[in-house]
């Protein structure tokens, strides 16, 4: 539960992700780490600069997993680009496109 009213730092913490202020039983701290073609070398200085500047308090509402697993949403997402394709198709081998390019020669 978000805490309501002036947050004391010593006792809340900001949650990174939905930026409101927590106990600190209500959630903990995980280790950040970048991504990309370089992350190595940005994690890598993170942990010799200052270990501690790597971690993030995140609360428990934003640990849980989406309501959507992400084996749906990829599942969905190909459903909507099949059927962009098959529309695409559909229309290539009808003549339509030709006819509508056609039109707006004129």
């Amino acid at each position: 539960m978000p805490v309501e009213g002036l947050p004391n730092p010593t006792i809340h913490r900001l949650c990174r992700r939905c930026c409101r202020w927590h106990h600190l039983h209500e959630g903990s701290y995980e280790e950040v780490s970048s991504s990309g073609p370089f992350s190595w070398i940005v994690n890598a200085y993170r942990r010799q600069a200052d270990p501690d500047a790597t971690m993030i308090f995140i609360c428990s509402a934003c640990k849980r997993p989406p309501a959507t697993p992400a084996w749906v949403q990829a599942l969905v997402s190909l459903g909507i680009i099949l059927a962009i394709a098959v529309a695409a198709w559909w229309l290539y081998t009808s003549g339509t496109i030709d006819h509508l390019l056609s039109g707006m020669g004129h």
